[in-house]
């Protein structure tokens, strides 16, 4: 779990470069300075950083609940 929380942390860096480097680009190109192709290929970085920082919360998520039946269950839901 621990691995995974690490990867969380690097993932969620990764995550925030693709939002600058498509933010920038985006303003390049509504400034005339890039083609909407550059637009295009950073965002599908950007969205693929998504996807994976989604599948790392997803393994978290799987560990957690893995460990909770690995030790009997008796983890009561949180309260909203």
């Amino acid at each position: 779990m621990r691995a995974v929380q690490r990867q969380l942390a690097d993932q969620a860096n990764a995550l925030a470069a693709a939002e600058d480097t498509y933010r920038l680009t985006l303003d390049r190109y509504r400034a005339g300075l890039t083609s909407y192709l550059d637009v295009l290929v950073n965002e599908e970085r950007l969205l693929a950083e998504r996807v994976n920082q989604v599948r790392l919360q997803g393994r978290s998520l799987a560990l957690a609940v893995g460990t909770i039946r690995a030790l009997g269950g008796g983890y009561p839901p949180p309260e909203n």
